[in-house]
């Protein structure tokens, strides 16, 4: 059943445009005088903000695993890239002012 289907008082919204991870939709939810019964509260009343940034504080961390995973994958991506894109007659990895040789003279390794 959609949502739409569901309920009388509330609407989807416009869709939100995200910049990365674009598998599930983001859409605000419109309610219009939409009564909820005590008994279906999260929470006490007044307190709607605080129970929605601790709601938030449990998905940042799984945010901050995909963003870390997107990150190395991209990472590893590029590293092959480099190890396999040819300049000069020598992959981009191994000709000198590449950013990981320039860590290297930074780090003395």
């Amino acid at each position: 059943m959609s949502w739409k289907k569901a309920r009388r008082d509330s609407k989807v919204g416009k869709e939100e445009k995200k910049l990365g991870i674009n598998a599930t939709a983001c859409s605000e939810l419109v309610f219009t005088d939409c009564a909820v019964p005590i008994a279906n509260r999260i929470g006490n009343e007044g307190e709607g903000y605080k129970v929605a940034l601790s709601t938030l504080d449990g998905g940042r961390v799984g945010i901050a695993a995909q963003a870390t995973g997107i990150a190395q994958g991209a990472f590893e991506a590029a590293l092959k890239y480099s190890q396999e894109r040819m300049a000069f007659g020598h992959p981009i990895f191994a000709i000198p002012s590449h950013p990981v040789h320039a860590g290297r003279h930074v780090h003395g390794n």
